[in-house]
């Protein structure tokens, strides 16, 4: 049931009083990490004093930000039983989970996760608002705020928005049963205020006069009801909201049992802001820094003589001597010796903090040549458990968006469709691993939604290491390639196993096609030697059976011939005619043309 403004105001007042202890803390980590620092009044009227900023806070926020948000989260969807389908469907939402996450941090120009991990380590709490364009759109359309057109275009983007707030504005209030309230207070200008809200609601101002002049704004959110107003009196917006859900995202680290809320988050810069040993190492980095810059201009010898104005000292030329007059003395002042007692105890403040903050080695991973790669493997895994804490925060906090996705999917009752990653449906020799998703609201209920988030440290890993583990896994513990991937990081390993299916039924169709090639171009190729052989045989036994006939057919010739010219009528001792009268051609001159001695034989 709405209450008066008034009821909500002294709600947020309280609210922001209780954590006045956090947002102390808060404000000095943010200085340390920003490197804004002022000078003590008492050094700074000191003119030599040259003021110098640590950034070792800001480096560790730096280093371990790195260090958790290096490499892409991995999203579990817990099926709802134990069976291939609602596996199936359990991969498919991861999917979908990564993919809307991906599309948020495209637009936000920063990876979700990198903003994740940076609140959590720098304040050790994480506030998000996961704004669903669709309901927007429909309450913009509703109440008249905000601008349906320019909703309409950033929906082209996706259908959320994942909005980070600064922790050190936002006021969370829990029960024994969890989040119950969210205050957000914000600075903003008139105008802007305005433009959003509507020139309606905005009453007993003077607008030309304070149009650019800045307001906080306060937003109000329980389980039930949302209330914004501005200058603590002037209402925007005070509505039933209507949501099964709170549509915040609010994680807090550090402990429950702490009173106090300075101490109740353990930030990892908290050491430090407590004891306020940044200040220290400020003030003895200056006065180091201070001292050797005002030594510097100290003098360099001593002039004696009744001129000493006389001795010229050429400072400009380190190699040239001094020339000193009849008379007169120049004595060089040796230099003093660098003072580094004061470096020497930033620099044990700078190990105190190391300590307690950051480990050194994740920052430079200064090693000898020859440490060995499983040594360093082992070092820096174990500084990395100092940053444990607070990656398990940026991992929940992660888990609560992609919920709250989710849940305004579903209380819309309306599925989105958007194309991500992943295996389609159908013919598995398909080579294309885009899909277009739908998400749809009646095939998950969101009173049994379990999502989690793996954030993988980025940290040297021995690659062949790990691999030949998780097949010693398969092949002698008998675990399954799903189950072995998964050690090995793999952030989908059913997709996996799939791809390298399709993988495997490509390379076998292609190798029976070209072995199919391989065979039909050796049967042309034996073919063609067969033809040829058959050809060459062919040719040799026409040529031989021609031969034998010419052969035969000149016997044939020679025996008629012959059988013509013999006879009593062929010879001439019984008045017959001459071989040679009878056919010239047989006898040895015949064919000549000459006879025997070679002369030309007339008429033959």
């Amino acid at each position: 049931m709405l209450k008066e403004l008034k009821y909500y105001v002294d709600i947020a007042t309280q609210m922001i009083a209780n954590d006045a202890g956090k947002t102390e803390l808060f404000d000095y980590i943010d200085n340390a990490e920003k490197c804004k620092w002022d000078l003590p009044k008492s050094m700074d009227e000191l003119g030599w004093m040259h003021k110098v900023v640590s950034t070792a806070a800001r480096d560790a926020i730096k280093t371990s930000t790195r260090t958790l948000s290096g490499t892409r989260p991995r999203y579990k969807f817990a099926p709802l039983a134990n069976n291939p389908e609602t596996k199936k469907a359990a991969n498919e939402m991861e999917r979908m989970i990564s993919t809307l996450m991906q599309k948020s941090s495209r637009r936000n120009q920063v990876p979700i996760e990198r903003d994740a991990c940076f609140c959590a380590l720098k304040y050790d709490c994480v506030a998000a608002q996961v704004i669903y364009i669709p309901y927007q759109k429909k309450i913009a359309k509703e109440y008249k705020i905000g601008n349906v057109d320019e909703l309409e275009m950033a929906e082209k983007d996706g259908p959320f928005v994942v909005k980070f707030m600064n922790p050190k504005s936002v006021y969370a209030r829990y029960n024994t049963y969890g989040l119950s309230a969210v205050l957000y207070v914000y600075r903003q200008k008139l105008i802007d205020i305005q433009e959003f809200w509507g020139e309606q609601k905005i009453t007993g101002m003077d607008k030309d006069k304070d149009l650019f002049t800045y307001y906080d704004v306060y937003d109000y959110t329980d389980k039930k009801n949302r209330v914004v107003w501005f200058d603590n009196d002037k209402e925007l917006m005070r509505m039933e909201h209507g949501l099964p859900f709170m549509p915040w995202a609010v994680r807090a680290g550090g402990t429950n049992i702490e009173d106090e809320s300075k101490y109740t988050y353990q930030p990892l810069l908290a050491s430090m802001a407590l004891a306020k040993s940044w200040d220290t190492i400020n003030i003895l980095e200056t006065l180091g820094v201070s001292s050797e810059i005002k030594r510097a201009s100290k003098p360099a010898g001593i002039k004696e003589g009744p001129n000493p104005e006389s001795i010229g000292v050429d400072y400009t030329d380190a190699t040239q001597d001094v020339e000193v007059p009849p008379g007169h003395k120049y004595t060089p002042i040796d230099p003093t010796p660098a003072d580094n007692d004061k470096f020497n105890v930033a620099d044990r403040f700078l190990d105190h903090f190391s300590n307690s903050a950051v480990p050194r080695i994740l920052q430079d991973a200064q090693f000898s040549a020859n440490t060995a790669f499983g040594a360093i493997n082992t070092q820096v895994q174990i500084a990395s458990s100092v940053l444990r804490p607070h990656k398990e925060l940026a991992e929940f906090a992660l888990a609560d968006i992609a919920t709250l996705m989710l849940n305004w999917v579903h209380f819309l009752k309306e599925p989105i469709t958007f194309m991500g990653e992943g295996l389609p449906t159908g013919n598995v020799k398909e080579n294309d691993f885009g899909i277009e998703y739908k998400l749809d609201p009646q095939y998950f209920d969101p009173k049994e939604l379990n999502i989690t988030v793996i954030l993988d440290a980025e940290k040297p890993l021995d690659k062949q290491q790990l691999a030949n583990t998780g097949i010693m896994c398969v092949r002698d513990l008998k675990m399954s390639t799903e189950s072995a991937l998964e050690t090995m990081g793999v952030e989908d390993p059913e997709m996996e196993i799939k791809k390298h299916y399709i993988e495997s039924v490509y390379e076998t169709v292609v190798e029976a096609e070209k072995q199919r090639i391989l065979n039909k171009v050796q049967i042309e190729y034996q073919q063609a030697v067969s033809d040829i052989q058959q050809n060459a045989v062919a040719k040799q036994q026409a040529a031989t059976e021609t031969s034998q006939t010419a052969t035969d057919q000149g016997d044939l010739m020679n025996e008629e011939l012959q059988g013509a010219n013999t006879g009593m009528g062929m010879n001439p001792g019984m008045g017959g005619q001459t071989p040679m009268e009878v056919n010239p051609g047989q006898t040895f001159e015949g064919q000549n043309g000459t006879d025997r001695s070679g002369g030309a034989i007339n008429g033959i």
